[in-house]
């Protein structure tokens, strides 16, 4: 079974089952900023990182507030990234001047001289497509990271099963009433009459109905089964 490591104080402790972790989250004696590695890993990480944790101890709403606040901490470092590219471009613009002898204007600033062709070329940081771009690629990675969020595998695993319960039932209904119809070859009229489990014999019509009656019915017991299992699980 996989294991799980703290560090506190410079020290490891564990290891801990995940359930132990999340028995620990329920009781606030773990935090999202604590440092915890599962024992296939080589570096530790924040204790929000790990998948599931804060959401099958139901506290989302720390986990949420720790996502904000890394999203924050990210755009300002992107901030003072740019604001230092900016910086040391206006300086290398200035020596350039200096270097080829072209005196600098009063105030320090110069107005940079080019063409329409060359300002026309070049990309818009501030633009409609380098913004478009950059909201489709956040709009996928929600897409993905709900896709595999503990929420949307256990919709996966649920619809799963429905489907193969369904289909599981449908393919018995049709090798049971074959098998039915060859037991008694010449008595019953193969191009008007079908055979039912229970129901007995029947149209062709009643067989299709009853068919996805019974497919519709097994896949919501199956549906059903796996969200009660699920449920389980998590008690």
């Amino acid at each position: 079974m996989a294991g799980f490591f703290l560090l506190r104080d410079q020290t490891e402790h564990g290891p801990f089952t995940f359930r132990e972790l999340v028995q620990m989250v329920r009781h606030n004696e773990l935090n999202v900023d604590d440092l915890v590695k599962a024992d296939w890993e080589f570096d530790w990480h924040p204790a929000a990182e790990v998948v599931g944790l804060f959401h099958m101890a139901g506290r989302d709403d720390v986990l949420a507030l720790w996502e904000n606040e890394q999203r924050k901490k990210a755009e300002e470092r992107n901030s003072e990234r740019d604001f230092a590219a900016d910086s040391e471009s206006e300086s290398e613009s200035t020596r350039s001047l200096h270097a080829t002898g072209t005196p600098a204007p009063e105030d320090g600033w110069s107005m940079p001289q080019k063409s329409l062709a060359e300002t026309l070329d070049e990309p818009s940081l501030g633009g409609t497509p380098v913004a478009a771009e950059n909201s489709k690629s956040s709009r996928t990675k929600q897409l993905i990271r709900s896709m595999f969020s503990q929420e949307g595998l256990r919709s996966g695993l649920s619809w799963g099963m429905a489907f193969v319960c369904a289909n599981l039932t449908g393919y018995g209904v049709l090798n049971w009433a074959e098998r039915e119809f060859s037991r008694f070859p010449g008595e019953i009229n193969a191009a008007t009459t079908r055979i039912f489990p229970v129901w007995g014999l029947c149209s062709h019509t009643e067989f299709a109905f009853l068919l996805l009656d019974a497919v519709i019915i097994a896949g919501i017991l199956g549906y059903g089964l796996s969200r009660l299992l699920l449920a389980m699980a998590e008690d």
